[in-house]
């Protein structure tokens, strides 16, 4: 009677030869933790000083503790959807500058006035009262006066807020008794454009942050498994992770041969609560595979279990 883990630390301590390891297992950790939060801090230091990936970097994660909570997910072994993409548009940070500096003078010079506009029409109740509140728009109206006051085209402001700034918002939200009163402004133009590209940034980072995560998990997986060979450690997901490796390897046959020499039937009870690495082991040694038919062997797995229990039912 074993654990599935315990099943697999014997499969490669008695069968090393076959599975491919040494007769010297390495050290195993009770928790990887610790290997994970220095493998995230090796790889914020890497790409954040990296001006091609940090933007991708930040996107994704706010700091490496971040990073490091997210990693054991990141590196789990179900494939990683959507797939990366070609980029289709040329990252639009030039364009949106530009439109950030342009915004930033029409704010300077009509902004103030603006939201004194904006203002009046909410105390007034030209526009409705419950999508335009003087408790939002008067922080925003700060906000964008102080971004423009500074005068810095790099740096880009970005609020939910803006787009009900724009004259078709405005217009869906007059009273009709006072369509005349819709507020209106020179900035909404230049506002408008900077409203549109700066979606586009954010369509653009989301894809070069998908494309970077992909990259990431595959240099993580790398720099994980030479950090676990120079260190001569394993955790309990290398245990199964070594055994189904041997099993699609070429040595598979034989090790499958003496598998079934060494254990007639395998029952494994609480079926429900393996996952698809798992089940693979089993099927491949004990179930109806194209190795135990290639071997001329019967089928001699038997599982027990309640589906409704299951833990990874959420995976389908």
């Amino acid at each position: 009677i074993f654990t599935i883990h315990g099943f697999c630390t014997r499969v490669l301590r008695e069968h090393a030869l076959e599975s491919g390891h040494t007769f010297d297992p390495p050290e195993l950790l009770a928790s990887d933790r610790e290997l994970l939060e220095e493998l995230a801090a090796d790889l914020w230091r890497v790409h954040a000083n990296d001006p091609a990936t940090l933007e991708p970097l930040l996107w994704l994660w706010s700091n490496p503790d971040a990073l490091a909570s997210d990693l054991r997910a990141l590196l789990a072994s179900p494939p990683l959807y959507p797939r990366p993409q070609p980029l289709a548009v040329e990252d639009p940070r030039a364009a949106l500058q530009g439109a950030a500096a342009d915004l930033s003078m029409a704010v300077r010079e009509h902004g103030e006035q603006f939201f004194l506009d904006l203002c009046e029409a909410v105390d007034n109740k030209w526009i409705n009262g419950v999508s335009y509140k003087l408790g939002w728009l008067h922080p925003l109206g700060r906000q964008l006066l102080a971004w423009a006051g500074r005068g810095d085209a790099t740096e880009l402001l970005s609020s939910d807020r803006l787009p009900a700034l724009l004259p078709d918002a405005l217009v869906a939200k007059t009273n009709k008794k006072f369509a005349d009163r819709t507020p209106s402004s020179p900035l909404q133009a230049p506002l408008q454009r900077y409203v549109a590209l700066l979606a586009q940034r954010e369509q653009w980072l989301r894809a070069a942050a998908l494309d970077f995560l992909h990259a990431l998990r595959e240099e993580a997986t790398q720099r994980l498994a030479t950090l676990k060979r120079v260190r001569r450690v394993q955790t309990y997901d290398d245990l199964i992770d070594g055994v189904a490796h041997a099993l699609e390897g070429s040595q598979r046959l034989e090790l499958v041969r003496k598998l079934r020499q060494q254990y007639r039937i395998a029952l494994v009870d609480e079926f429900q609560d393996t996952d698809d690495r798992q089940w693979g082991i089993f099927h491949t040694v004990f179930g109806d595979s194209p190795e135990v038919q290639q071997l001329g062997l019967p089928p001699a797995l038997f599982l027990i279990g309640d589906p409704k229990q299951a833990i990874y039912g959420f995976r389908g």
